[in-house]
């Protein structure tokens, strides 16, 4: 596979003496990904420690090598620790590794662990739980509402994340949210909850299947978003019985 900023452009190609003007290929969707798996760790007193690692591959890979390469070991923190504060907002980066980076191998592979700042929200011993504890971000423009011409990303790619949360034996799930699709002809976003009764298994997934999105399709973009957004909102509601053991880390 091209690199991404080699793709879908005019080359001069040689074969067997004769040239050849062509356009390149360009990746699918399934070529440019990052999949995300984490383990979060409740404790009874409403901090949670998160471990997991990311994987990515051609384009979204290339993405953190170009972010990466050029710093320091202190600037590769910082850069990760701001990645993660987008994502994960009240978590602290404690620990990371690469794999992949230097030199560069598909995928590249990111083992990470986080711990919370703060308890999770709670009333009394009702506590409520975001499960996306790494947030998947949509492209800004999915927001613009002045654009009057084409948007264009540089590949299309996919992203699922895939987070397994431990409950403590003195918490229980009181509500669990519905799971949710979005599909559109230039989108896709699907967000799953399983689970028993001290785990829960939360799975999210985004496609972006279209490098250009026509005006006649910008409507639609700021309906996804919407969507997206509403979906993202989901709270698990835990409740804490004081009468069982409790849980730390």
């Amino acid at each position: 596979i091209l690199p991404w900023s080699d793709q879908g452009i005019r080359a001069l190609v040689l074969r067997e003496g004769n040239a050849q003007l062509v356009e390149t290929p360009r990746s699918g969707v399934m070529e440019n990904r990052r999949e995300i798996t984490a383990r979060l760790r409740l404790a009874s007193d409403g901090h949670f420690r998160c471990d997991g690692e990311i994987h990515a591959w051609g384009g979204m890979a290339e993405s953190f090598r170009e972010e990466l390469w050029m710093l320091n070991e202190a600037g590769r923190k910082e850069y990760l620790s701001s990645w993660f504060a987008l994502r994960a907002p009240g978590t602290r980066l404690e620990r990371y590794h690469f794999e992949g980076l230097d030199p560069p191998s598909d995928p590249l592979v990111i083992s990470f662990s986080l711990e919370s700042e703060e308890t999770i929200p709670a009333v009394g011993d009702l506590f409520f739980l975001d499960p996306s504890a790494i947030q998947l971000l949509l492209p800004e423009f999915f927001y613009d509402e002045t654009s009057e011409s084409p948007f264009e990303v540089v590949f299309p790619w996919h992203e699922t994340q895939k987070i397994e949360i431990l409950l403590p034996p003195d918490f229980q799930i009181d509500t669990f949210p519905a799971p949710v699709e979005v599909i559109t002809p230039f989108a896709e976003f699907r967000q799953g909850i399983t689970g028993g009764a001290q785990i829960i298994r939360f799975t999210q997934s985004f496609s972006m299947k279209q490098i250009v999105i026509p005006e006649d399709l910008q409507a639609s973009l700021r309906e996804f978003a919407v969507a997206f957004e509403r979906a993202r909102r989901v709270l698990f509601t835990l409740k804490r019985h004081a009468e069982k053991g409790v849980a730390s880390f």
